[in-house]
């Protein structure tokens, strides 16, 4: 039932409520039960006070939800079955009937009257009463409901409140600390403690003892304990008191506690004048008892934020250094638990926020060298935010340090491939020192010490830093190894290409397609990376021959989905780039204008595409030829390809050819005049040209277009006013 408001609530005119009160008229012939019935009248109820609220005319509407709403509460009741009924009739909220209103309230009045239901049951009934009763301003009444329930309950639970209660103690404190009654909860909750035989019941009303507290002083009232000062003075000391507790969920629960009336107590103008002996002297203590990783670092983290926040970044990171410096041996061995998986984020932050760390910087120092060692000597990082120059936590300063630390794992493990691969690739990325990290890779592969994997990373290093000539070496290695692995042959068509060597290029080239022919294995990713490789390497007939074999295939051989193929048009618009670096400026609009064809619905793709082309036709050396192409083509079809027009029109525009721009553009917006960008390029051209007049014309027809775009008409306006036509303007 409660699933269907949110249906109810899209309601918003009385043609749906009277389709929907047909269905249900035909739905109660099938009703065979008490049950079903009353669940069909509630229902009608709602629907038809729906139908009164939708445009405020209740009409016949709130007589008929009344009606509805007094049927089901007529015949049996299983058992159960009135409780659920108070439920839904709370969530009605405040109804702004007031027959409506009434009738919900003496509904509920009666549910609670009821003493056959299970005493768990009426204590449901009670809460949920007195939670309507709240909602319409009925607050000492629903008081009173709460607290004879409370007390019923009790009663027959052996004079003990279980924690099944705890819900409805939970709303008769919260209503009576909204009162400002904080000394009537206060009491409640302290004679409450001496009846409670339940150690984990006890602990509950201690916490919702404290809670309170909390509130009173934020609030600034009294309680027995006192008010102001000699109240936070006494709630302090009787947290620390349970901290002495021996279950350690309990007290976590009081740290939380404490760490609540420390703001608290800075909110209202108290201070912070226990926050630093508590954080470092008696914390730790409580700290000590605690066995469970999980529960350990969140206990820092608590405490950690608390100190940060009341008493500033650097007191923040001076607590963390000091746990992490004494923390548990046993915890520093957890990959995912320990203090630095858990706090080094924040340190790097605090460290930032502090600016100047003074004495804890070389204190903070020892711990990143620490962590930094144990990372790349065990090969396996938890966090680096303060000693990669990727985080924004980088310690900048430090950064010949974090290199030396690095240098002197490196000699130590020299002797191992995988180490010095993981060391290099921390110099690499983490650090930016290039050069080194090509050093000690290039040292392990002098010595035999790399796999391939680490053959490959030393590879790409060499090449991302244009040193092309010492991966030659490497690569054919690679290849007499990995023979099948194209891409190692068109890395080294690369480096070949780079190092001027075009025999080596070419000869590097015939033997791949030879060697990929033979073994069978002349296949679409195959294709793929030597027509790109060709492209890359200037080797633009070759590279011709491939695409022309390679879209053939992939138009063949992949299952292209409604949405297009963008692996294909990525194929049309690098063929495109290879016609127009042969000067073949047609066929490279024509690769171009496919590539957008087939393009897929990913966004990216199709922006690439349209790029594409923008780009193929701007560094096309015979721009009129291609304009005068399209003429006798449309001539001749006797169709326009706004596509290519709009481009043309942009090439034109950028080269400050205006006139030649405005006859592509107009070409493209009579084939497509709903291009809204079309016709602002236009206007661009005629600005560009100071043609007002023509212009203005152009915004009039752009107008079509958002007949309620206001900036348009005033545009329009100001550029009549500096032509002097005031009638117009």
């Amino acid at each position: 039932m409660r699933n269907l408001q949110q249906v109810l609530n899209e309601m918003r005119d009385e043609a749906v409520v009277d389709n929907v009160m047909e269905h249900l008229q035909k739905v109660r012939v099938r009703a065979k039960t008490t049950v079903d019935n009353r669940a069909l009248d509630f229902l009608i109820m709602q629907v038809k006070r729906r139908a009164a609220e939708v445009k405020n005319q209740p009409g016949q509407h709130i007589p008929a939800a009344l009606a509805a709403m007094k049927r089901a509460l007529k015949g049996k009741w299983e058992t159960g079955e009135r409780r659920l009924m108070a439920d839904l009739l709370a969530q009605l909220g405040r109804i702004n009937s007031k027959e409506l209103s009434a009738e919900q309230l003496r509904q509920l009045r009666e549910f609670y009257n009821c003493r056959t239901e299970p005493a768990q049951d009426r204590l449901f009934i009670a809460r949920r009463y007195a939670e309507t009763l709240w909602g319409y301003a009925k607050q000492d009444i629903a008081l009173d409901v709460l607290r004879v329930a409370l007390d019923d309950f009790r009663e027959a639970s052996s004079g003990v409140l279980p924690n099944s209660a705890n819900t409805a103690i939970g709303r008769y404190i919260g209503y009576l600390e909204q009162k400002g009654r904080f000394s009537r909860g206060e009491k409640w909750l302290r004679t409450e403690l001496t009846r409670v035989s339940n150690q984990q019941q006890h602990y509950w009303l201690i916490r919702r003892l404290f809670s309170l507290y909390t509130t009173t002083l934020r609030r600034k009232g009294s309680v027995a304990l006192g008010t102001g000062m000699a109240l936070y003075d006494a709630v302090y000391r009787e947290l620390l008191g349970e901290l002495e507790s021996a279950d350690r969920n309990h007290r976590g629960s009081m740290i939380d506690q404490i760490c609540s009336l420390f703001r608290t107590a800075k909110d209202v103008g108290l201070g912070t004048k226990d926050v630093r002996e508590f954080a470092f002297n008696i914390f730790p203590k409580v700290l000590a008892r605690e066995t469970d990783q999980y529960s350990y670092q969140n206990r820092v983290s608590n405490m950690a934020q608390t100190v940060r926040d009341l008493l500033g970044s650097l007191t923040g990171l001076e607590f963390l250094i000091v746990r992490l410096e004494s923390e548990p041996e046993w915890l520093q061995l957890s990959r995912n638990r320990s203090g630095w998986s858990h706090h080094a984020h924040n340190m790097g932050r605090w460290r930032r926020e502090a600016k100047n760390i003074g004495a804890l910087g070389p204190r903070l120092l020892v711990i990143v060298k620490r962590e930094l060692r144990r990372d790349l000597t065990e090969r396996r990082q938890r966090n680096r935010s303060m000693y990669t120059k990727h985080s924004s936590y980088f310690w900048s300063e430090k950064h010949s340090v974090f290199k030396a630390v690095a240098d002197e794992v490196w000699r130590e493990q020299k002797e191992s491939g995988a180490a010095v691969l993981y060391i290099a690739q921390y110099l690499y990325d983490g650090l930016r020192e290039y050069s080194r990290a090509i050093e000690i890779l290039l040292d392990a592969y002098r010595n035999s010490r790399l796999t391939d994997g680490g053959i490959s990373t030393l590879v790409n290093y060499l090449h991302n830093q244009r040193r092309y000539d010492e991966s030659i070496v490497p690569l054919n290695e690679l290849i007499g190894r990995q023979p099948d692995a194209v891409r190692y042959r068109t890395q080294l068509m690369t480096a070949y290409f780079k190092t001027g060597d075009q025999k080596k290029l070419r000869q590097t080239l015939a033997v791949a397609d030879k060697h990929f022919h033979e073994r069978k294995l002349w296949h679409e990713s195959n294709i793929a990376a030597l027509a790109s490789a060709c492209l890359g390497t200037q080797l633009y007939e070759d590279a011709v021959k491939y695409y022309g074999e390679l879209i053939p295939l992939r138009k063949r051989n992949a299952r292209r989905s409604r949405g297009g193929d963008g692996t294909l048009s990525n194929y049309y618009q690098q063929l495109a780039k290879v016609h127009i670096a042969l000067k073949q400026t047609v066929k490279a609009m024509d690769a171009a204008s496919g590539a957008i064809v087939v393009w897929s619905g990913n966004q990216r793709n199709r922006n690439n595409a349209v790029r594409n082309l923008q780009n193929i036709l701007r560094q096309a050396h015979d721009m009129d030829a291609y304009a005068r192409h399209l003429d006798k083509q449309a001539e001749e079809s006797g169709l326009e390809n706004p596509i290519l027009r709009k481009a043309a029109g942009q090439v034109y525009l950028n080269a400050h050819r205006y006139k030649e721009a405005i006859q592509q553009l107009s070409l493209a917006v009579q084939v497509q005049p709903n291009d809204s960008e079309t016709h602002k390029l236009l206007v661009q051209a005629y600005d560009r040209m100071n043609d007002r007049a023509g212009a203005i014309k152009q915004m009039l027809a752009s107008i079509q277009l958002s007949r309620r775009d206001i900036t348009l008409y005033r545009d329009i306006g100001r550029r009549y006013q500096r032509m002097g036509q005031a009638v117009q303007a």
